[in-house]
């Protein structure tokens, strides 16, 4: 009879294992056929895509959606989803699909990830009501996914967006939503907890900005510059020393801008930052 369970749990942990194997291959063909997709015609890949998502539909029955499911939630199995968004990021039509692929078989993670890139495209291009629209239903992925970063995340760009139209009321509203669900974090991730403090802090500093109010501005970005200097994070020390030399030029204190501005410059044109070279050049 122990025989007899054994090999039962033998059986049963290799088809968890099997499972396991086919999802991370199914993920890889999925990635290598989007990154063909870009080389051939928007009819083609329709069909192709299509014809991809039914044989996919029919090998993963309803046990099996479940078990790579709960596989999914691993970090292997999240960078391999991260890759394939990512580089369908600039093709509508193939994240529509694949957000389709993502809801039947339950991928809240792939959801999410999918709705951040496409409000980003359409953020990009400008089209500000679609970037709104799919920045929300990325928060709401993170709700059902249970994920307090990406929560985070998703409300610090809901804030930009509104931010970018000037609806700064609401742009306040997400921000101060994401400073108070940091102190949700584990007690050791004061990295993360830092580095969204700082992001969300330049943001409120810019809206205060952008109502002409430099001084309240200029305390935000001071603390945020202080989070930045403490984590290394070089790139947010950049762009808070800029948006600081912003402030005191709205504040008539043009040395204290000048200084401020070179020394954000310096990192720009180390790391070829254009749009970071244009704020400063055009501020100095």
């Amino acid at each position: 009879m122990d025989k007899i369970i054994i090999n039962q749990k033998h059986k049963y942990h290799t088809i968890l294992s099997l499972n396991y194997n086919l999802a991370s291959f199914m993920q890889y063909l999925l990635l290598e056929i989007f990154n063909i997709f870009n080389k051939i015609n928007t009819f083609i890949r329709i069909l192709v895509f299509s014809c991809l998502v039914i044989f996919l539909l029919i090998a993963c029955n309803k046990n099996y959606g479940s078990i790579v499911s709960t596989n999914l939630k691993n970090n292997n199995n999240f960078s391999s989803i991260d890759s394939l968004v990512k580089s369908i990021s600039k093709d509508t039509l193939a994240l529509a699909h694949y957000l389709n692929l993502a809801k039947t078989s339950g991928d809240f993670y792939a959801e999410m990830m999918i709705y951040e890139k496409t409000g980003q495209y359409y953020m990009t291009n400008q089209n500000f009501s679609k970037a709104i629209e799919n920045h929300e239903n990325y928060l709401e992925a993170a709700f059902t996914f249970n994920d307090t970063i990406h929560i985070i995340k998703a409300l610090i760009v809901l804030s930009t967006d509104y931010n970018q139209i000037s609806a700064y009321s609401e742009s306040a509203k997400y921000y101060f939503k994401a400073l108070n669900l940091l102190k949700q974090l584990p007690a050791n991730d004061v990295y993360n907890a830092d580095l969204y403090k700082a992001q969300i802090l330049t943001g409120l500093g810019t809206i205060y900005l952008n109502l002409n109010e430099p001084g309240e501005a200029l305390k935000y970005f001071k603390e945020a510059l202080q989070l930045n200097l403490k984590n290394n994070n070089i790139e947010g020390q950049a762009e808070n020393k800029q948006l600081i030399g912003h402030a005191y030029e709205n504040m008539i204190n043009y040395d204290s801008a000048y200084i401020y501005y070179s020394k954000s410059l310096e990192y720009y044109i180390n790391s070829n930052s254009i749009s970071g070279l244009s704020a400063c050049f055009n501020r100095i």
